[in-house]
């Protein structure tokens, strides 16, 4: 699968986007209640602006690389509006901004990159997470 997508780095998104590429190529994803990963974060290296800046960046730049349309500006309208309701709340507004036009800065380079997945692929992270159209 080459990997996580360096770009995304430093958090927020490689492991999204890794499972779309493992989806479209074959690879069943499990799910299961009955294991149990803690993942410990440092409230020094992953601060609540930084966590919203790079999933505000990030995940417009999945959705660009490989949804269709219709699934891409779902994930973009929910992922945006979830965010700037975040950034509202939490006085973020000045971490939600920047990572707008950041990402807005680099889609022609994630549009040339872009490995759009099956529809199979797309009908299985509906599955999973509810956030897409079609």
């Amino acid at each position: 699968l080459g990997g996580f997508w360096e770009k995304l780095n430093p958090y927020f998104g490689e492991e999204p986007e890794f499972c779309c590429r493992a989806l479209d190529s074959g690879w069943a994803i499990l799910h299961t209640p009955y294991v149990n990963i803690r993942h410990f974060e440092s409230p020094t290296e992953r601060p609540p602006a930084r966590r919203l800046y790079y999933g505000v960046r990030n995940t417009p730049w999945l959705a660009l690389r490989h949804f269709p349309m219709p699934a891409m500006l779902s994930l973009w309208v929910l992922t945006w509006g979830y965010f700037f309701l975040i950034a509202l709340r939490n006085g973020q507004l000045c971490s939600y901004v920047p990572a707008v036009v950041a990402c807005i800065k680099e889609l022609p380079e994630i549009w040339a990159m872009r490995q759009q997945v099956k529809p199979e692929t797309v009908r299985s992270l509906r599955a999973y997470s509810g956030l897409l159209w079609r």
